[in-house]
């Protein structure tokens, strides 16, 4: 069993007026990141357990998100959904 992650990051073009030492920093700076992220996007997909924090305040709304947490109100697990929508999914 693994979760599949979608990445969100894009990563910024590089200025222009950068000298060729900073440009080679710069690439290697980058590349060190990417590696990094997909290497723990690589292991999230194949994790057979999600830890979630338990009783949280409700977070708000993240446009184009869907946010999974456990309500400190009650220990239910919600999700709230971009436009504010909360559903129980599970109630304790």
């Amino acid at each position: 069993m693994g979760f599949k992650i979608q990445s969100d990051i894009i990563f910024p073009k590089v200025p222009t007026d950068f000298t060729p030492e900073q440009q080679q920093w710069a690439d290697t700076v980058t590349n060190i990141i990417k590696n990094l992220l997909t290497q723990i996007k690589d292991d999230f997909e194949q994790m057979d357990s999600l830890y979630l924090t338990d009783g949280i305040t409700a977070p708000s709304a993240v446009a184009g998100k869907a946010l999974v947490y456990i309500d400190t109100s009650d220990g239910d697990l919600k999700i709230i959904f971009s436009d504010s929508t909360v559903r129980t999914i599970v109630t304790d």
